[in-house]
C-alpha cells in the first residue's frame, strides 16, 4: 500500500512577475515524473475576462503527467488589472502529486502584495511604471 508523504520540494506551484504581469506557474522540480497532479485553490482567482476562474483551468484540475523540470505557465492579469479588481491578496494551494508509488502533498500561501508596488519596464524601451496605478502597455 503506498504510504503518504508530505514534501517541501518536487512539485512546486509559484507566483512569477514580469514586465508588470503576473503568471502562476505549476513545476515539478524533482529528478523523476509527477503524475495525477492536482492543484486546490482555496479562493477563486479571477481572469480578466471577468468569468473565468483560473483555478478551474485543467491544468490545476489535474494534470495525468509532468515531466521532470517541467513548467506550465499561465497567465493571470497585469499586476494594475489585478489589484484593481479586488483580487485575492493572498493565494493559496494544496497540492497533491504520485511520486513513484508514493502520493505526496504540499501546501504553498503567496502574498500577492508584494507585487503590487514594484516599479517594471514596460517593453523594451525605458517606460518604467510603478505598480497598479499605472495603465500597462504591452509592447
Amino acid at each position: 500500500m503506498p504510504r503518504e508523504r508530505v514534501s517541501d520540494s518536487g512539485v512546486i506551484f509559484d507566483v512569477v512577475f514580469e514586465d508588470g504581469l503576473l503568471f502562476f506557474e505549476l513545476s515539478n522540480r524533482a529528478a523523476v515524473p509527477a503524475r495525477k497532479v492536482v492543484t486546490v485553490f482555496r479562493r477563486p482567482v479571477i481572469a480578466p475576462d471577468g468569468v473565468t476562474d483560473i483555478a478551474s483551468l485543467n491544468v490545476f484540475k489535474k494534470t495525468e503527467y509532468l515531466a521532470p523540470g517541467k513548467t506550465v505557465r499561465v497567465f493571470v492579469d497585469s499586476v494594475a488589472s489585478y489589484f484593481s479588481r479586488s483580487q485575492p491578496n493572498f493565494v493559496h494551494v494544496a497540492l497533491s502529486w504520485k511520486q513513484g508509488t508514493e502520493l505526496v502533498s504540499a501546501k504553498i500561501s503567496h502574498d500577492i502584495r508584494i507585487y503590487q508596488d514594484l516599479p517594471y519596464v514596460v517593453g523594451r524601451g525605458s517606460d518604467v511604471r510603478r505598480g497598479p496605478t499605472a495603465q500597462t502597455r504591452i509592447s
